[in-house]
């Protein structure tokens, strides 16, 4: 028996009126559909609680979009999956990040909401105009470059560490400013947490799952509002820099930060205001699919056919991969002499010298540390290569499907 989930909160998705955005509030997920699948949920809450034979011919009888029984049964179990169709025979899949692992909170939702309240005036407009300051200070630094390199205190392990703790406050406040944008345009803000992006990449994250009710225009103010944040932190450390000169080191890192979040090959800034900019829901997921049907196409000798809009995602698609690649090389690169190869006389130490009395202290986390990197390395290649033998898959079975919708 199958039915449509009486949870459900469905409404034009603000960026296109082909698109319907279902929220389901037993699974707190939110979906974006096509208007045909959205035809679909309707016709079922019509009909009721049935078998999904008996749906299926009820659908095409009332002339609906003309679907073959195999492309429908496959709608049927990905609705079932996300939980808008209850099925007997499908599990609900719980709510997963495919690239955040090993995430936990730092601030829960209700203290993110009284910070967002407590920063909501610096989206006044009097105070927007600090962004006009951003090419003085690039300005500053340029032309004082080697000051702020000699003032840089060398050998100095307390200012190495406040400066790494310094960076990660303007990250933790970066993320306060997703939280604070969204506010501001009416919409409460979730959890603020850290985890590991791929199993390598230590970041921090917003929970901006209601983001998805705002137009376009409005998303790229939420997600710019990050930098804006974090550069005005960077402020703190300039102003004090002016007087203490080994204190710019800190701005140049921040502001080394803000760039790298305008990165689009991962799922930085950069990653949601290019899906914004090109109005698309899901660029990964995307451009994995155009990637199938290209290597299908190029497999079968098919004239290649696409869109300006496909081909770009093809590229993203390409030079993302190719990216992710290259970070893992360059990590197995840098650490395979000082760390990888040193593995086992490492493990060997901990093994002969571990005492629990210990495990806290700090020449036993210098111990454990490469381990843990390695680990980390591990685990993301495994992922990786995961997924290359599901993008295989996925081309096989298109390959079969063509084949069989193939003219004998």
């Amino acid at each position: 028996m199958i039915s449509v989930n009486d949870n459900l909160i469905i409404s034009p998705y603000v960026d296109d009126i082909t698109q319907f955005l279902i929220e389901n509030k037993s699974t707190e997920r939110k979906t974006i559909v096509n208007k045909a699948t959205n035809d679909l949920i309707i016709a079922l809450k019509e009909m009721g609680s049935c078998e999904e034979d008996a749906f299926y011919d009820n659908y095409m009888r009332q002339d609906q979009f003309p679907i073959v029984r195999d492309e429908f049964d496959q709608v049927i179990i990905s609705l079932s999956k996300l939980g808008i169709i209850l099925n007997d025979e499908v599990e609900v899949k719980k709510k997963k990040h495919r690239y955040l692992k090993v995430r936990f909170t730092i601030l829960p939702q209700k203290l993110v909401n009284r910070l967002s309240l407590l920063f909501q005036f610096l989206y006044a407009k009097s105070y927007l105009y600090i962004g006009y300051t951003v090419p003085l200070i690039i300005l500053y630094i340029i032309i004082n470059g080697d000051q702020i390199i000699q003032a840089f205190p060398q050998n100095d392990t307390s200012f190495y560490l406040i400066s790494t703790l310094c960076l990660y406050c303007s990250v933790l406040f970066h993320e306060i400013g997703h939280a604070t944008a969204l506010k501001a345009r009416g919409l409460p803000p979730g959890e603020i947490g850290f985890g590991l992006y791929l199993f390598v990449m230590p970041v921090f994250y917003t929970n901006l799952d209601e983001i998805w009710k705002l137009p376009a225009k409005k998303r790229f103010l939420v997600n710019i509002g990050g930098v804006y944040f974090q550069y005005i932190f960077s402020l703190i450390f300039f102003i004090w820099g002016l007087f203490e000169p080994k204190f710019m080191i800190i701005v140049v890192l921040i502001l080394f930060s803000v760039i790298y979040q305008f990165n689009p090959l991962i799922r930085l800034d950069g990653y949601w205001i290019a899906s914004d900019y090109f109005k698309l829901t899901d660029v990964v997921k995307q451009s994995n699919e155009k990637l199938i049907l290209l290597t299908v196409d190029l497999l079968r000798n098919q004239p290649l056919k696409y869109s300006k809009k496909e081909y770009l995602l093809i590229l993203y698609g390409l030079f993302s991969g190719t990216y992710i690649i290259l970070i893992y090389f360059f990590l197995i690169a840098n650490l395979w002499d000082s760390i990888i190869l040193q593995l086992p006389s490492r493990y060997k130490e901990i093994q002969e010298g571990f005492n629990w009395d210990k495990v806290l202290t700090v020449d036993f986390l210098n111990q454990i540390a490469p381990l843990l990197v390695c680990a980390g390395i591990l685990l993301g290649l495994s992922f990786f290569f995961y997924r290359f033998i599901l993008f295989i898959n996925k081309v096989y079975n298109e390959l079969n499907r063509q084949k069989q919708l193939a003219p004998h």
